[in-house]
């Protein structure tokens, strides 16, 4: 994020690495640090007209606003329900719904196209696509999300990629996307599902960047369609 121009994205739509690689679904507090270290450049490169749109955990609800108020301001949840899974075990049971947090620069700032604030959507395995992914987003809801708060040729930033959700829905509707991830695994997983893909009537490009720990550019990768 530290390459990005000041206030050149109009949305960031991401889900941090709350839990991977546990049982429970909970925002443990290496992913609340996380969070803390990358809102800097989150609220710079954001324009003032821009939102961000935080998959969370409602374990760790008011944990994750503390950190974000002092340089965001919170709107409201936006609810995703998945109707055709048990889902996680909750305090009461089981957990059918994710909360979307969304905050913004500016209070004045308002959604591009008006929606329910409960988005409802299918779990579809992907166990046979040839990829694993320990918390895959669907695609649905995702793109719900991306049309309630951008526009066609807007630039969407994820900085947590993951399996490449948010880069997809972004390529399905006409979007540019800036995907950030640590892990290789992911990145190649990210590359199968959303790298050499045609549209029609526009031209797509795709660009990988690998960077070292020295923050420095080592190799890029370019394909053009």
């Amino acid at each position: 994020m530290p390459t990005l121009e000041d206030e050149s994205v109009d949305l960031i739509l991401t889900d941090p690495p709350w839990s991977i690689g546990k049982k429970s679904y909970d925002v443990g507090e290496e992913g609340l640090k996380t969070l803390d270290l990358a809102k800097i450049n989150l609220f710079r490169v954001l324009k003032i007209s821009g939102s961000l749109l935080l998959d969370s955990s409602f374990k760790r609800l008011f944990d994750i606003n503390d950190i974000l108020k002092s340089n965001f301001i919170y709107k409201q949840p936006i609810i995703l329900y998945c109707n055709n899974q048990i889902g996680h075990r909750s305090l009461v049971g089981w957990n059918q719904f994710r909360l979307i947090l969304w905050y913004v620069k500016s209070i004045k700032t308002k959604v591009t196209k008006r929606y329910r604030d409960v988005i409802e959507f299918q779990m579809v395995s992907t166990k046979n696509d040839g990829w694993e992914y320990p918390n895959p987003k669907d695609v649905y809801s995702y793109s719900k999300l991306i049309e309630m708060f951008s526009n066609e040729n807007d630039l969407i930033i994820d900085p947590f990629l993951g399996s490449g959700t948010t880069l997809l829905a972004c390529q399905d509707l006409g979007r540019s996307c800036i995907g950030i991830e640590i892990n290789p695994e992911y990145c190649d997983i990210v590359k199968k599902r959303c790298f050499g893909r045609a549209f029609f009537g526009r031209e797509a490009e795709y660009r990988f960047q690998v960077f070292g720990e020295d923050k420095e550019e080592v190799n890029v990768v370019e394909e053009a369609f």
